[in-house]
């Protein structure tokens, strides 16, 4: 029998129907062809890697999950995690690495991660856990220097995204054996920068381990992105089981973007729409989860069981709807009679996106607008800044001060607006509540700040924009999180609210939604059933109108 795939050591003892029954030389390139064509190869790591090496040097159990999970990452060249939020995926990943490395695998790994998640926790695990394993860190350097230190043999390189969009040239050149990037999300947008640069580095015989919590945030469409970075075709340019065989051998591209989104979604029109943008809203059809599976394979799907993992329970409390000021009520009766004027010309999305902010700035207690200055230039005309007016917000404040001086341990209050959270530091200072507010200054002045507050017992209190925490912060010294008002991104609400969920917490955590009005509420809503967020904000700014 011929061997198209180029397996080592193949032996083939029958065929029959159509069913072939054979053996092959146990080697990690012969498991991944095999797994690559379908064929359930298992990997070798179970019985040559010593999973428990961390349970006795530093009392660290790994979860089940996470065995599973870095079992699943040996075996194929391009596969992934989609491990649930404070499911460790970079132990996961890390002790996957380390099997590979240890068998020679790879020589060259790079590893992309956002700027927050650099120290911790990639840097952080590799220092303590793996010790063994030499790796080199280029954020935060000069050009210059990323260059001098690329020129070292350390089989790690760790960077952030945007020293990939930046040295693409260079990275390209040091050919990496594998990639991995720490949560996706950030690249789900396939015209950014950002995309291009990973694409470049991709070579048809790159592997790629792409991580993350929420593959799909919004709609499913999202995935397209990640499809096209995993490849429709193995290392050799042949057809996978995957991908339609009528299009391969036609010649013609595996897909694109709008073919992916006819595939998982239909347009729904919109009513009595007057506006000069998309007259349509876009709605998953219902086999769109199932499709969305078969096109990102192989992926593991790793879980959290909190009881058998003994973990301390998190309660995501319903939106407390408290009672707005007449004030409120009056600047937000504004926003709506000016809402479809103020923004005509811009699609229908931008116009949801820019009310429901208006409207979430308000009821926090600001509103935030632009001032001519007098600074003139003759082809810009006159420079713009931004202003905001502060006003009591008395029910979010009182609800806030009530759950912090409840909380059993440290608290954090998240605002998506720079005023707001200066005002609420402003009113824990007023009521003696010890706190550190994260508003200026980049990742490591941010790290500082954390740490301080992790240690600093007289703090008892994190105020910041949800963003600064959202990748890569262990923050298990808190236990309660207080949303000041909702995020526009559910990715962004699922990241921070595992920022307490980590190992080392040692109380139940609380998860409390501060809301003056039923469109913050809705909005909240549709984060925790992590429904199409998108199509969401649409039809709560639709309705918002409206009424």
């Amino acid at each position: 029998m011929a061997n198209p795939l180029g397996i080592e050591g193949l032996q083939v003892h029958s065929n029959e129907n159509g069913v072939v029954d054979f053996s092959m030389k146990q080697t990690a390139a012969n498991i991944h062809l095999a797994n690559d064509y379908g064929i359930d190869c298992p990997s070798l790591m179970p019985d040559k890697y010593d999973f428990f090496r961390l349970a006795r040097k530093f009392n660290l159990i790994p979860y089940p999950d996470q065995i599973k999970g870095a079992i699943s990452l040996t075996k194929f060249r391009r596969g992934g995690l989609f491990t649930e939020m404070s499911g460790g995926k970079t132990l996961t990943t890390l002790m996957a690495l380390d099997y590979q490395l240890q068998i020679g695998t790879y020589k060259k790994v790079l590893i992309i991660c956002p700027s927050a998640n650099i120290n911790d926790p990639w840097k952080a695990h590799l220092t303590t856990y793996y010790p063994h394993l030499y790796f080199r860190v280029l954020a935060n350097k000069t050009r210059t220097k990323r260059e001098k230190i690329l020129e070292d043999i350390d089989p790690i390189t760790l960077v952030n995204i945007e020293v990939v969009k930046n040295d693409v040239d260079i990275l390209s050149e040091c050919g990496f054996d594998l990639i991995i990037i720490d949560e996706f999300s950030w690249l789900k947008n396939t015209t950014s920068l950002r995309y291009k640069a990973v694409k470049k580095l991709l070579t048809p015989s790159t592997h790629l381990w792409p991580l993350t919590a929420s593959p799909v945030s919004n709609s499913p469409i999202d995935a397209y992105a990640l499809i096209t970075l995993m490849g429709n075709v193995d290392m050799f340019g042949r057809h996978v089981p995957y991908m339609d065989p009528d299009v391969y051998n036609e010649g013609k591209p595996f897909m694109n973007k709008s073919y992916w989104t006819d595939l998982t979604t239909v347009r729904i029109p919109i009513r009595n729409y007057s506006g000069k943008g998309p007259r349509f809203i876009l709605k998953p059809k219902k086999e769109a989860k199932e499709i969305t599976s078969i096109y990102l394979h192989p992926f593991y799907y790793g879980k959290v069981d909190r009881e058998k993992e003994k973990r301390k329970t998190l309660t995501l409390h319903n939106p407390l709807r408290l009672k707005p000021t007449a004030q409120q009520l009056l600047l937000m009766e504004q926003i709506k009679n000016n809402s479809i004027n103020e923004y005509d010309g811009l699609d229908i999305m931008t116009k949801a996106r820019v009310t429901m902010q208006k409207i979430s700035q308000v009821a926090s207690g600001i509103l935030i607008g632009q001032q001519q200055t007098d600074d003139y230039d003759p082809d810009l005309g006159f420079k713009l800044e931004y202003n905001y007016t502060s006003f009591p917000t008395p029910a979010k404040t009182g609800k806030m001060l009530e759950i912090i001086k409840n909380s059993p341990s440290k608290v954090i209050v998240l605002s998506s607006f720079i005023g707001v959270v200066e005002n609420i530091k402003q009113e824990l200072i007023r009521n003696n509540i010890g706190c550190i507010a994260l508003q200026e200054g980049g990742p490591a002045q941010s790290d500082l700040k954390i740490n301080k507050f992790k240690k600093d017992k007289s703090l008892k209190v994190l105020v910041t924009n949800p963003r600064r925490i959202s990748h890569g912060k262990n923050i298990q010294q808190a236990s309660t999180i207080i949303w000041f008002d909702p995020p526009m991104y559910p990715e962004i609400f699922v990241q921070v609210n595992g920022r307490i969920d980590r190992p080392g917490q040692e109380h139940d955590m609380n998860i409390y939604e501060l809301a003056v009005c039923s469109q913050e509420v809705s909005q909240y809503k549709s984060l925790h059933s992590k429904k199409e967020f998108d199509n969401a904000l649409k039809d709560m700014y639709l309705s918002f109108i409206k009424d």
